[in-house]
């Protein structure tokens, strides 16, 4: 019958060496378990594979809006661009934000622009604080709000562009076409 089993990123690491799995947090030891078993199941066909959960080590920090690339770019400290050109949607690279190293993937769950920072949970409040600086002061020259949404409003822009999430609109009881996301 084939149901939706997860609901999670996977990016290709930009030295190529392996892959970077996201997963939302209600559905981590979930997908963690079921990706293990897989690869447990089918090690002859994956030789020598390494999975890691590094979420006890890392927190991930949205940037999500139209504004969103004009606000972050003054911040990044590697010298790279957050352009359409340089960074494409759906890719990961590994930059500098304030001199704090981190993952960056251009993503979105609301429907605009937007980039998630997977970053040390040791420098997550410090760039997190920047960010706010910076949106304070972007939010005053750009005459644009600039604010902090949580979980259940990204949640609520994703379902008004019809994107769904595993917990709260898909489960493995569901088919891809049942739950119109046959795209995938």
């Amino acid at each position: 019958r084939g149901g939706v089993e997860a609901d999670l990123t996977i990016a290709k690491l930009p030295d190529g060496t392996g892959y970077y799995f996201a997963a939302g947090g209600q559905t981590l030891t979930k997908d963690f378990n079921w990706i293990k078993s897989a690869i447990e199941k089918n090690s002859d066909r994956f030789g020598d594979v390494f999975l890691q959960d590094a979420s006890d080590d890392v927190d991930m920090i949205s940037v999500q809006g139209p504004h969103s690339r004009e606000l972050l770019q003054s911040l990044v400290s590697s010298g790279h661009s957050l352009s359409n050109e340089d960074f494409q949607f759906s890719t990961c690279q590994n930059i500098e934000v304030c001199n704090i190293p981190l993952l960056c993937m251009r993503l979105t769950f609301v429907g605009e622009l937007g980039f998630e920072f997977h970053v040390s949970k040791n420098a997550s409040r410090e760039l997190y604080e920047a960010i706010k600086k910076a949106g304070k002061i972007y939010e005053a020259t750009n005459s644009v709000q600039v604010r902090d949404a949580g979980y259940r409003a990204i949640d609520s822009l994703s379902a008004e562009m019809n994107y769904r999430h595993w917990h709260a609109d898909v489960s493995n009881r569901d088919t891809p076409i049942e739950a119109a996301i046959g795209f995938t």
